[in-house]
């Protein structure tokens, strides 16, 4: 049986990893992980890439 979660944020100044593993530990198989915005990050550098880039990078 697959459980989803169709929407899932990681932060990584939050339980990050952990989240996942919960998860996991609950029973779920397949998450769709969703980009958090990080509004530091765009107004610094003037854009979205890099803060998508560290989305990725999880």
């Amino acid at each position: 049986m697959i459980i989803l979660d169709n929407h899932m944020h990681l932060r990584r100044d939050g339980r990050y990893i952990e989240a996942v593993k919960e998860f996991k530990k609950a029973g779920g198989t397949h998450l769709i992980l969703c980009h958090m915005p990080m509004v530091g990050e765009v107004l610094k550098n003037k854009s979205y890439m890099p803060s998508y880039q560290k989305t990725l990078d999880m």
